[in-house]
């Protein structure tokens, strides 16, 4: 054949890489492109060409490619390929993607620039990868002990998943857990889980249960909280892909709350004390039996009285 009759193709090709990509392609984003081409004699490609598209999906659909004074625009979706064919032999071609480094992408380019050989066809293959920059996630509470002091370490908190049973991991594969500080009785003192990481935008659900910190036993006298708190987080990402907490709620018990708060109790089973009081009388003569006294034991939560009354005269 005469060179003036031999054609060839050109294919664009475009990759993704890093779950950030996937999830923006699977959403449906394109991908804009710009072909500068030449023909054999140096002068700017002007002209229709059938083309045909491979999309995501792996099906091949036909499509036109328009020149004009030497150049074309495309969008693709990604993975892809785009195949113009017909294009003269000797055609010469820069092919380039417009820039999503704002938006954190990074682009690699391979054959972008390269000549169209008869019955051959040239493959520009593009690949752009963006990830998502994980979210370090703390979860804050409060734990308070009614009725005595409580000594830092005594109480321990843990996260686990939504069914309340698996263990969050960290990062090096420990189950997160914090413990209390120091505090005196009926003051909260606080604590924070560390260690949560997300790598993707969602909702994210977890439960935080308090329990006995490894290697001890029960307290003596103390109630644990055992309710459940629920902690849903939302994860939202920027135009690059950085992760950030959108929002947190909380619920216990099915009901909305305004944070993770653990209520124990202490309380001595039996025990006996002398309550010794004195009482002066100004004016006159204490007589015996005059005055009675009442001591009464009472709730340190609701103040309501518990037990019977101590009387003494």
């Amino acid at each position: 054949a005469n060179a003036k009759d031999a054609f060839g193709s050109l294919a664009i090709t475009k990759q993704i890489a890093g779950n950030a990509a996937e999830d923006e392609a699977a959403a449906g984003r394109t991908f804009a492109f710009s072909i500068a081409a030449r023909d054999g004699q140096g002068a700017p490609l002007t002209g229709t060409f059938e083309a045909a598209l491979e999309g995501p999906d792996g099906a091949s659909s036909p499509q036109t490619v328009a020149f004009e004074n030497g150049i074309a625009r495309v969008e693709l979706p990604a993975p892809a390929t785009l195949t113009i064919k017909g294009l003269p032999a000797r055609t010469t071609y820069t092919a380039s993607e417009q820039s999503l480094a704002a938006e954190g992408y990074a682009t690699e380019a391979i054959g972008a620039e390269g000549t169209v050989a008869a019955d051959e066809t040239a493959v520009a293959t593009f690949t752009n990868r963006k990830e998502y920059a994980p979210a370090a996630i703390e979860l804050a509470g409060t734990e308070v002990l009614r009725g005595r002091n409580e000594a830092a370490g005594e109480f321990a908190f843990q996260l686990y998943e939504a069914d309340g049973a698996t263990p969050v991991l960290d990062a090096d594969g420990n189950p997160i857990t914090a413990v209390n500080r120091a505090a005196s009785a009926g003051v909260a003192t606080g604590f924070t889980l560390r260690g949560l990481q997300v790598s993707k935008p969602g909702t994210y659900t977890y439960v935080v249960r308090e329990h006995v910190p490894d290697g001890t036993e029960p307290l003596p006298g103390v109630t644990y909280d055992e309710r459940a708190f629920e902690v849903t987080v939302a994860v939202a990402q920027d135009a690059r892909g950085q992760l950030s907490i959108s929002s947190i709620a909380y619920r216990v018990d099915g009901q909305s709350a305004p944070g993770i708060a653990f209520v124990n109790e202490y309380r001595t089973s039996s025990g006996t004390f002398a309550l010794v009081a004195h009482k002066s009388l100004a004016g006159a003569a204490l007589e015996a039996g005059a005055f009675t006294f009442i001591a009464q034991e009472i709730d340190p939560a609701t103040e309501a009285p518990i037990g019977q009354e101590i009387v003494a005269r």
